[in-house]
């Protein structure tokens, strides 16, 4: 199901492409989570559910996920850094979803988010004298990388 995104100080809100109709979201809580700064969409191989990862500006991360009839809600709310998420990457190994965040601190972590709803920290690194304003995860590599790209600094 093809969908739009629109995201600011408002929150996010979600359309279907076909007839334009919104989507029921879980209720907007930008007062204390911040407006979004960063999303990214996930949809498992192996499970029909979509999932919405939200990054926002004072440090949460929300996973919505799409349940049978269709609305989305929130599977996790937790703050994970104490400044702005600037970037996600997702990756998906069996069980285990992982997830790579670039704070406006500098740091870069590594979560790890099991299908039983579990989010788990795995490390952090912090950049000194870099802002990690992009975050992958190294698709060509049997190494488990992440490649991180520096604000203004031009740091990869």
């Amino acid at each position: 199901m093809p969908l739009i995104r629109v995201e600011g100080k408002d929150g996010v809100r979600l359309w279907k492409m076909d007839g334009m109709k919104e989507l029921a979201t879980p209720p907007k809580k930008a007062t204390v989570i911040g407006p979004p700064t960063k999303l990214k969409w996930f949809h498992a191989p192996n499970e029909g559910e979509l999932t919405l990862f939200i990054g926002t500006a004072t440090g949460f991360l929300l996973l919505w996920q799409q349940n049978d009839v269709g609305v989305f809600e929130t599977t996790v709310s937790q703050r994970v850094s104490e400044q702005e998420i600037l970037d996600v990457a997702i990756d998906n190994v069996s069980d285990v979803v992982r997830i790579a965040i670039g704070t406006h601190c500098g740091t870069v972590q590594l979560w790890n988010y099991k299908t039983d709803g579990a989010l788990t920290p795995e490390y952090s690194v912090r950049m000194e004298g870099s802002i990690p304003r992009g975050v992958a995860f190294a698709t060509r590599s049997r190494m488990e990388s992440i490649i991180v790209f520096g604000f203004k600094d031009g740091l990869v």
